[in-house]
């Protein structure tokens, strides 16, 4: 088993012992000293408000500052634990390794409540952000997405979604770590859609749905329940691509979806988001803050792991591997306040903060049931462009068309289709692709194009 906590008993002692300084007495040479070995010793160094370089300069004379010193310890006691934990364990998606698909995530769920214990039981109860009740609360959600298994294998999906569902309310929704992580937007958000097809250009309304008189077409997805249509976005068409697994970009349509008024649950930070984030928040965000995020994360673990497991057996029928997402998708439908969800691709293994915004996907079922034609709740709730196939996108890829409408710097974010050999994503034709529809949007609107 690979060891978490990366610090050392010694590490841990020594922070304890520096805690027990005054802010009121001087900090001798010895504790300067020690603190100043503790920092060099670090596996991973706090930025101390980016104030690193000045400890190259001062040495240890930087820790005759009391300030500096608790504000190492709180990182060592507090932060670095959990780093750890989400750099290691923690880390999505997850490749299968077992045959029984059970007693996979039944492992994966324990190693994951027993690196909990060992943070636990390790960092004294005055340091430790994890609670008792907290640490009880996952473990007994880790137990009901087991049995929610379990009931699904007896052939009892109904109670296999009760079971579910009533771990997501006693252990997550009361304690307000689920209900935090849903988005009420409220300003313009931009998703997109692709579909494949070459015999005619499809309308705005063929890229919603599958249409109700069509349900039997839908098939089982890892958030889907067949015979439920269901809208399928990507925060950028590189992630529809990588979701329709890289079809000929030949035989691809892609269309603009907007909306201001859609609600889902954000299950989509991977670990190495979380910490990236966690480490450059740590600066800035008061303590309360970081200690919320962390317990938030630590809880909603559990699931987004569950529904992050990459399937082993592509071609069987049956994928165990979407039971936990259809069961979450039922718990939305179910819901008065989430339209949908937020989620990673499970097809990317390298994950940065900048990458995880252009591999997000959103899943939307449909709200209302009809014979025949399309939901209108769904309908009311995004504006859809015309879809633009990509051979006549390459006509005006390199007009001005294709530049971005907004005013601003471009963010760099490096991308590798090929291993080793990184890319910036906005010199990709998928970047010129999202201005090209952006464009095409703002003068769609401009010509008063009805949408349905």
């Amino acid at each position: 088993m690979i060891i978490i906590l990366i610090l050392s008993e010694e590490q841990i002692k020594v922070a304890i012992e520096l805690d027990h300084l005054n802010e009121q007495e001087t900090v001798s040479d010895n504790y300067a000293q020690k603190a100043y070995n503790l920092y060099n010793d670090l596996h991973i160094k706090p930025t101390f408000n980016r104030n690193s370089s000045k400890i190259l300069l001062e040495g240890f004379e930087f820790f005759r500052n009391y300030a500096n010193i608790k504000y190492l310890i709180k990182w060592i006691l507090g932060i670095l634990p959990y780093v750890d934990l989400f750099s290691n364990t923690g880390k999505l998606p997850l490749t299968r390794t077992q045959d029984n698909f059970k007693s996979y995530v039944e492992t994966i769920l324990d190693t994951y409540q027993k690196e909990l214990d060992k943070i636990n039981h390790t960092i004294p109860k005055k340091y430790n952000m994890l609670k008792p009740i907290a640490l009880q609360s996952t473990k007994n959600f880790c137990i009901e997405i087991l049995h929610s298994i379990d009931e699904y294998y007896k052939g009892f999906p109904a109670k296999a979604y009760y079971t579910f569902a009533d771990g997501l309310n006693r252990n997550l929704k009361n304690s307000a770590f689920l209900t935090n992580n849903i988005i009420h937007t409220s300003q313009e958000m931009l998703f997109y859609k692709m579909r494949i097809g070459t015999s005619h250009t499809f309308s705005n309304q063929e890229m919603l749905h599958i249409p109700f008189e069509l349900r039997g077409i839908v098939g089982t997805n890892r958030y889907s329940i067949p015979g439920l249509p269901c809208v399928y976005l990507g925060s950028s068409p590189l992630s529809c691509w990588e979701e329709l697994n890289k079809p000929d970009l030949n035989t691809i349509q892609t269309s603009l979806f907007k909306s201001n008024n859609i609600n889902y649950l954000d299950i989509s930070m991977t670990p190495t988001d979380f910490v990236e984030e966690l480490i450059r928040n740590y600066d800035a965000h008061p303590q309360n803050i970081i200690t919320h995020d962390i317990m938030a994360y630590v809880f909603l673990w559990p699931l987004i792991a569950a529904c992050s497991i990459r399937v082993k057996n592509k071609n069987d029928t049956f994928k165990p591997e979407y039971i936990i997402p259809q069961l979450l998708l039922q718990f939305i439908r179910d819901s008065n306040d989430i339209d949908g969800v937020s989620y990673f691709s499970t097809k990317i293994d390298k994950y940065t903060s900048e990458t995880s915004e252009l591999y997000r996907n959103f899943a939307f079922p449909v709200q209302a049931v009809k014979d025949k034609g399309l939901c209108p709740i769904l309908q009311e709730k995004f504006t859809i462009t015309t879809a633009v196939p990509w051979k006549v996108f390459e006509l005006y890829k390199d007009s001005h068309f294709c530049l971005s409408p907004f005013i601003g710097e471009v963010k760099p974010i490096e991308i590798e289709f090929i291993d080793g050999m990184q890319l910036n994503y906005s010199s990709t034709d998928f970047y010129k692709l999202e201005n090209f529809l952006q464009n095409k949007s703002i003068l769609e609107n401009k010509n008063s194009i009805p949408t349905f």
